[in-house]
């Protein structure tokens, strides 16, 4: 009795220890972070969001609605806690990654509990540990984590890897609230990001590979998790219109800012998923904005060799599972291939997004191939009798490359300049790389910097229209007005309805004395941001000229209300 006692005692302080040593080795990684601006979309989901600043507004039905909702409620958490500095939306995205590595650790360790994997009981923690470590220091992730709005990846994965962490204790003889808390992760999951949809199917999965086929009673503990689904099409669509209009949206839903053919996306991805898993394997050449080429067909060799390959290591899990028979450290190698392509064929399948290629879309698949990777240097060590003192020195090798690797990835993400830089020299056939490096530069007061590149930009592409809202900027500061007037027009051509364009133009129609045309814009702007003081204050000026008080006061009081500091020495 004793002896056992003794036994479960050092196993509970090497789990403790291995546990500090996840936490540690994320810290390290991104110890460079914490002061990393917001860019690219983090502008429009966080620091021009009038929503995250009006409570009352957050907790409207509308917004409760929204399919990203408990995202938006953290980062609204964030602002409400410590404004617009970055630091606290770093340290919340580096502590949820911390979690989901100590998440993907208890998986592991879960997976090892099951009947079908008892003869290997023994090797869990060189699994689990091997997974979370590699999950945690990979510089691949960095998009995920770094990047503050792709919060919503991250935070969805937590759910989503708390869920099937949750199922699997109930599973294997837990307490009825671990499946209680399993089914509230996956609510939540499916409130935060479109990728929770595939929880249910990994769970089906979990079931079949470990516990094998299964009967009527378990499937029906599972529907549950599958009538979760729904939230997301429900948040995504009205029901509320005759059956052939909701149809019509959900069609509309799963084509995100794109005409790209639901077919070419399919072909198309079938490069990204080699690309993605290229980047696993050997973590060179990350890109903020890939410049990838769309493929129509799969009348390319690159294309066809791609699903060749896939399809191969598809076939690869199914004789995995074959072979477990006689070794049941094939499993996880098959579980976890194939949860890789189950987590990412929401955004790698057949639902066309405007930008083919992300790299933080990898993040919760990359779960399931790290998990394949660890348990297949496992069978490999049995298979060559390689001594343990050699297997800890290279893995302890292979994670300090990726640490330094993903450290010397973050520097990249120190400023706006430095990231778009390289973007542009890694993409250098893509607009969208010069236009930001040119506002990157007009907001660190580099105003001449920023022409050639904007002229670049829509050289690339003549129809972009935030391009030629930074070139009425740089005109505008340039004090030549009618130019900046004629590019905030030329913008409003290909994005009508962009407020930030009525803005400007209303600023810059203010500024040349039409007071009339400055209204009307700036009136139009005022749909997009209703919160902002600046965009009040011109209005309440601007009607305070034209006579109309009432409605000058009412424009001014909201400005003051707002920001009180843009009064300091008005009277």
């Amino acid at each position: 009795m004793k002896g056992s006692r003794e036994l479960k005692k050092r196993i509970f302080n090497r789990r403790y220890l291995y546990l500090l040593l996840i936490v540690l080795a994320a810290v390290v990684a991104y110890s460079n972070t914490f002061n990393v601006p917001f860019v690219m979309d983090d502008k429009g989901v966080i620091v021009e969001n009038a929503i995250l600043r009006t409570p009352e507004k957050l907790f409207t039905l509308e917004q409760i609605k929204q399919s990203r909702y408990i995202g938006l409620m953290s980062f609204a958490l964030n602002y409400h806690i410590g404004g617009l500095d970055v630091v606290g939306y770093h340290v919340v995205n580096l502590l949820i990654h911390i979690i989901n590595g100590i998440l993907v650790y208890m998986l592991v360790m879960n997976i090892f509990c099951t009947p079908r994997m008892e003869g290997s009981k023994g090797l869990a923690g060189w699994v689990a540990m091997g997974s979370a470590l590699l999950f945690v220091v990979h510089p691949v992730q960095t998009q995920a984590v770094t990047y503050i709005v792709q919060r919503f990846a991250s935070m969805a994965t937590m759910f989503y890897l708390f869920a099937v962490v949750s199922y699997g204790k109930w599973r294997a003889g837990g307490r009825r609230w671990w499946y209680v808390a399993g089914l509230v992760s996956a609510v939540l999951g499916m409130k935060t990001k479109e990728i929770t949809f595939t929880l249910p199917v990994a769970l089906l999965l979990y079931e079949i590979v470990f516990y094998g086929k299964p009967d009527k009673k378990r499937l029906i503990n599972l529907v549950p998790f599958f009538l979760t689904m729904a939230i997301i099409p429900l948040s995504l669509i009205r029901i509320d219109k005759p059956v052939g209009d909701v149809i019509g949206d959900v069609m509309e839903k799963t084509k995100v800012q794109t005409n790209i053919s639901r077919w070419a996306y399919l072909c198309t991805e079938f490069r990204v998923i080699v690309t993605y898993l290229r980047l696993l394997v050997l973590p060179v050449n990350q890109n903020l904005d890939y410049d990838f080429p769309v493929y129509t067909g799969l009348n390319t060799p690159s294309v066809i060799l791609s699903f060749l390959f896939l399809l191969c290591l598809i076939v690869g899990a199914l004789v995995c599972l074959f072979y477990s028979k006689n070794n049941s450290l094939f499993r996880p190698i098959a579980f976890g291939i194939f949860w890789f392509f189950i987590a990412l064929s929401v955004e790698s399948s057949i639902i066309p997004i405007v930008d083919v290629i992300f790299e933080h879309r990898v993040y919760l698949p990359s779960v399931g191939m790290f998990m394949a990777f660890s348990a297949f240097g496992v069978v490999l060590i049995e298979r060559l009798k390689i001594k343990p003192k050699i297997i800890i020195s290279l893995f302890a090798c292979i994670v300090l490359v990726l640490t330094v690797l993903t450290y010397v990835r973050n520097q990249v993400w120190q400023s706006e300049i430095a990231l778009w830089r390289d973007v542009v020299k890694k993409s250098p056939g893509k607009a969208r790389g010069y236009n930001n490096l040119a506002e990157a530069y007009i907001n660190a007061g580099k105003i001449d910097e920023s022409f050639p590149l904007l002229k670049k930009a829509l050289q690339l592409r003549p129809d972009f229209a935030e391009a030629h809202v930074n070139l009425g900027i740089y005109y505008t500061q340039k004090r030549m007005m009618q130019k900046a007037i004629e590019h905030y027009k030329e913008a409003l051509k290909y994005n009508p309805s962009d407020w930030k364009t009525h803005m400007n133009l209303g600023f810059t129609y203010f500024l040349v004395g039409k007071v009339d045309e400055a209204i009307e814009h700036l009136e139009l702007s005022l749909k997009g941001f209703p919160y902002d003081a600046r965009l009040h204050l011109n209005l309440g000026i601007a009607y305070k000229m034209k006579g109309l008080y009432d409605k000058a006061n009412k424009h001014l009081q909201m400005a003051r209300r707002l920001n009180p500091q843009l009064f300091r020495g008005i009277h």
